[in-house]
């Protein structure tokens, strides 16, 4: 008896996996128009609906009943939905379309004094409550769907949870290609990816430097702390309350605190997706709401972050577009009476690099120019702000001099082994 229960178990187990094969080897992806086969994974599904020129049919009423009835879609409560991203291709097989999806959730919010958690009064975060002297927290979690539905008649999909991963057991790093202006987001413990536009560092074109950069400086094995992760940032204005996620160098944040972070774009809502900003790297809201939960709320203290000019080992793309006509650069100086090489920023206290638009030289000719390394070999890594004394000489915040590469000098001109300095923050 035992052994013929087995054999049904199997023989069950079997024609489960028969159905499923065979029904994907009937089905094949959807044919994608032009490079965009490569602008799908790791994609939020709205965004491929709205920015792609391939039709996925159905796709947007699918978003919206996804967003409007998540009770019908998702095994976790959601408090917030974050984001429905494509995991694989699409599939068409005659008028069954089969999606596979990750959704980030956010399913559960608490609070925890900061007391009870040994945080430090100055820690800045916009869960605080000042009067209750409290911290939001909030569960997350990846839930793994197939989803199928029909091209014709009613909208009835078909859901299949395929796995939940809790943030938790989730270990992210943040990689970003400058040039390409894409950041990419890949859980080390599982094959979750996001990708995300961004606005980045405007161009110096030996300006200052003898070299082609960007104001965005080249980062290795830097990090995302959540102690640094604000949510509500409110001063200067240009931050509209939203997260400002700081960029550390060091394990101790107080060690290596920068200037630039990830913040939201200053286009009204439409993200230029272009090189506009100060240095730091702007973002959509709902990028950047989806980045500060998954450092925040995440068991890392900090996540690995990386910037370069190009990821060339990875070229998953973004089908947001990007603006190439035109770029903001670093205006050339001219020495005023009262030897000021910068302007104060309006909305605030800091002082910033004076910035232009133009479009020439042409951008292809500058990226020809802009190296991940110097002539030495060398990573013009970290702090990349810096401003002009009464002489003419660049000094960075800190009022140290810095050689052509940004690092800072003493009197002879060699480098300082020191700590980065603290500064005014870059937009």
């Amino acid at each position: 008896m035992k052994v013929l229960t087995k054999l049904l178990t199997m023989a069950v187990g079997l024609t489960i996996l028969n159905t499923f094969f065979v029904q994907r080897a009937f089905s094949a992806p959807i044919e994608f128009k032009g490079e965009e086969a490569n602008q799908v994974i790791g994609v939020r599904l709205s965004d491929f609906r709205k920015y792609a020129e391939t039709d996925i049919p159905r796709l947007k009423d699918l978003v919206y009943s996804m967003k409007m009835q998540p009770e019908n879609f998702f095994k976790n409560q959601v408090v917030e939905l974050h984001g429905i991203f494509f995991r694989e291709l699409p599939e068409i097989n005659g008028d069954t379309i089969t999606l596979y999806v990750d959704a980030m959730i956010a399913h559960n919010e608490y609070f925890k004094s900061r007391e009870a958690l040994g945080w430090p009064s100055h820690v800045h975060l916009s869960e605080v409550e000042d009067k209750e002297k409290t911290l939001r927290f909030r569960d997350v979690a990846f839930e793994r769907l197939i989803v199928r539905y029909k091209t014709t008649g009613a909208l009835e999909p078909k859901i299949e949870l395929v796995q939940e991963i809790d943030l938790k057991d989730t270990e992210f790093e943040v990689n970003v290609a400058l040039l390409d202006r894409r950041v990419i987001m890949t859980d080390k413990k599982s094959d979750l990816r996001f990708i995300f536009p961004t606005g980045v560092g405007s161009v110096d074109n030996h300006t200052e430097f003898n070299d082609v950069r960007l104001l965005t400086p080249i980062y290795k094995d830097s990090f995302l702390d959540k102690k640094r992760a604000i949510f509500a940032r409110e001063k200067p204005s240009y931050f509209e309350g939203k997260p400002f996620i700081r960029i550390t160098t060091k394990e101790d944040p107080s060690k290596g605190h920068t200037a630039i972070g990830f913040h939201i774009d200053q286009s009204n809502g439409s993200l230029i997706r272009g090189f506009v900003s100060h240095g730091c790297l702007r973002l959509r809201a709902s990028d950047l709401y989806f980045m500060y939960d998954i450092v925040r709320f995440g068991t890392p203290q900090r996540i690995s972050v990386n910037t370069r000019y190009r990821i060339k080992s990875d070229l998953a793309e973004h089908p947001y577009p990007k603006k190439n006509s035109s770029y903001s650069r670093l205006k050339k100086y001219k020495k005023l009476k009262n030897g000021v090489y910068y302007r104060r920023c309006k909305f605030c206290r800091a002082k910033l690099q004076k910035t232009e638009w133009g479009s020439s030289p042409k951008l292809p000719v500058l990226f020809e120019q802009m190296l991940d390394t110097n002539d030495n070999g060398e990573r013009p890594d970290g702090f990349y702000l810096w401003r002009r004394d009464s002489e003419g000489n660049r000094r960075d915040m800190q009022g140290r001099k810095v050689d052509k590469y940004g690092f800072p000098i003493d009197e002879k001109g060699r480098r300082i082994q020191e700590e980065d300095p603290e500064a005014d923050d870059s937009n």
